[in-house]
């Protein structure tokens, strides 16, 4: 599988997301529908219809997830498998690679076996009460507003499955979140590969688009060194400012970013970056 195989179809996994996470909200709003007389007497049942979604919908969002990042495993083992021979490895080094690998990116999301771990990414996803509250708290504003039943079933519609430009409580709650997520998961997967495979270079892919940051403009097809990287990347001035620490492997561009890294043998790397050398058994930019 070459680089640009895997990210089309991570893109292919995302749109089906985007699918289903539709399917859901509309899950979502007829149970919320089915129960809006009892709510609109007592805000506080809200709690009992998004248990019924969790259970239903929402669990299956999370399986989704879940089956899409093992999924995302297998395209990246497929990408390294590629060019295994340059790799001086074995088959059977390779797949144990692969297990450790696998291991690793399960822990990292909150998966034992097909068990969520608790307090992890994917329960955390499951549990998250942001969609909840803004439901239960249209409820009491129109509780308290003495809104009739008619005003209160446009402004449910309206918060759970948006309108117009707005997108819906789930679409907007899951959305960037969950696109994020799989990139990084990728980085973070490529990331590990590397470590496990001794790799230090890697090209910087996924082409430019109009709404494309001048940080990603720069980098875009280029091979560069895990240190340089790590050194520079950071200090660059067309970084995009804020969110949490940055890990420029994993982060790239920051949110939304839809580069990728994509690991090199030194072979390949050398090939496509003419000031690259090995010595002593190491990948560096030749001296001037």
């Amino acid at each position: 599988m070459t680089s640009k195989e895997r990210i089309k179809a991570i893109e292919k996994k995302q749109a089906a997301l985007a699918a289903k996470i539709k399917q859901a909200q509309e899950a979502l709003y007829r149970l919320l529908l089915e129960s809006i007389d009892r709510i609109e007497k007592d805000p506080a049942y809200v709690e009992q219809v998004f248990k019924k979604y969790q259970e239903s919908a929402g669990m299956k969002l999370v399986t989704t997830i879940a089956t899409d990042v093992a999924a995302i495993s297998g395209y990246n083992y497929a990408y390294f498998l590629s060019f295994k021979d340059e790799l001086n490895l074995s088959g059977k080094d390779f797949t144990k690679i692969k297990g450790t690998v696998d291991t690793f990116i399960q822990e990292r999301i909150g998966l034992k076996g097909n068990k969520v771990i608790a307090d992890s990414f994917l329960d955390t996803l499951l549990t998250d009460a942001t969609v909840k509250q803004k439901v239960k708290q249209q409820a009491y504003t129109n509780l308290l507003a003495g809104e009739g039943a008619t005003t209160f079933r446009k402004n449910i519609k309206s918060l759970v499955l948006g309108e117009g430009e707005k997108l819906g409580a789930l679409e907007a709650h899951y959305n960037t979140f969950v696109y994020d997520t799989y990139n990084q998961v990728d980085s973070a997967l490529q990331e590990q590969y590397s470590e496990e495979l001794e790799l230090t270079a890697f090209v910087y892919e996924g082409g430019l688009i109009s709404t494309s940051r001048e940080f990603c403009k720069k980098k875009n097809g280029r091979v560069f060194l895990k240190e340089e990287a790590l050194k520079e990347w950071p200090k660059d001035p067309d970084l995009p400012k804020g969110g949490s620490a940055y890990r420029p492997l994993i982060d790239r561009g920051k949110f939304n970013c839809r580069h990728s890294i994509n690991y090199l043998s030194s072979r390949r790397a050398m090939r496509l970056r003419e000031d690259l050398e090995i010595v002593s058994g190491k990948l560096q930019v030749k001296s001037s």
